[in-house]
């Protein structure tokens, strides 16, 4: 099961975003993103960015038109 960050992460290298742009778009350290992509990895069993992001599309994993970041868009409890 992917966190929401790793599902924004996710959706960032679904859009051929670099790990500095899905910093960028997340407000978060480079170093954060790059774990985040490492642990994707090792969740996903993928070797790099490209088969992550055909396993995200066969497994309907992310939405890659939903915002970056979607935990933005969730109410308040």
């Amino acid at each position: 099961m992917l966190s929401l960050r790793e599902e924004d992460v996710l959706r960032g290298l679904c859009r051929g975003l670099s790990n500095q742009e899905i910093a960028d778009q997340l407000h978060l350290a480079i170093d954060t993103i790059k774990h985040a992509v490492t642990s994707l990895f090792r969740k996903l069993e993928a070797r790099d960015r490209t088969q992550a992001v055909l396993i995200a599309f066969q497994h309907n994993l992310v939405d890659p038109l939903a915002p970056i970041p979607r935990w933005h868009n969730r109410p308040h409890r």
